[in-house]
């Protein structure tokens, strides 16, 4: 998908939640920047929105779960890892590769053997706790991806951008 916006070609690859901005730079004035720029802050915030809005009944379902047995701690888990994968964006909680190696990062900075603790806490802080484990697996996921070590699900950016002269 792609539009125009005065002397911009804005790009946005849906299934990486990537926006690439593209300037022509000796047609561009610095009010044509800031005015871009404010746009593209407004577009980021309401796709921010949107994702959160479709999140919210998964985080809720995790943040009220009164898991007890094992079973239901594994489920929960599970559903952390689903949580973590649709808030990055990166890769598909259907796919088992996706969800092996995101399971994978998870686990090396949040064990199952913690959920005890996790349960222990308050909503508000469970929410703050998955948004920081999201940003945490995101960041092994991409770091093993650019390693060649990993980063299933995760497309290559560098094949898909085309410089146009």
């Amino acid at each position: 998908m792609y539009g125009y916006y005065s002397h911009f070609l804005f790009v946005f690859i849906p299934s990486t939640c990537l926006l690439c901005l593209i300037l022509h730079p000796f047609e561009t004035t610095t009010k044509e920047i800031t005015t871009t720029i404010l746009f593209l802050a407004d577009f980021l915030e309401e796709h921010r929105r949107v994702l959160e809005s479709r999140l919210q009944p998964v985080i809720r379902e995790i943040t009220d779960s009164r898991a007890r047995t094992r079973e239901e701690l594994e489920s929960l888990y599970r559903k952390i890892v689903s949580a973590v994968l649709l808030r990055s964006g990166l890769g598909s909680p259907t796919d088992i590769a996706v969800v092996r190696e995101a399971t994978a990062a998870l686990q090396s900075v949040f064990p199952q053997t913690e959920l005890g603790t996790f349960m222990s806490l308050t909503k508000r802080d469970k929410e703050r706790q998955l948004l920081e484990l999201t940003m945490i697996v995101t960041g092994i996921r991409l770091f093993n991806k650019e390693c060649g070590k990993g980063g299933e699900g995760i497309d290559d950016c560098k094949s898909e951008v085309i410089v146009l002269y």
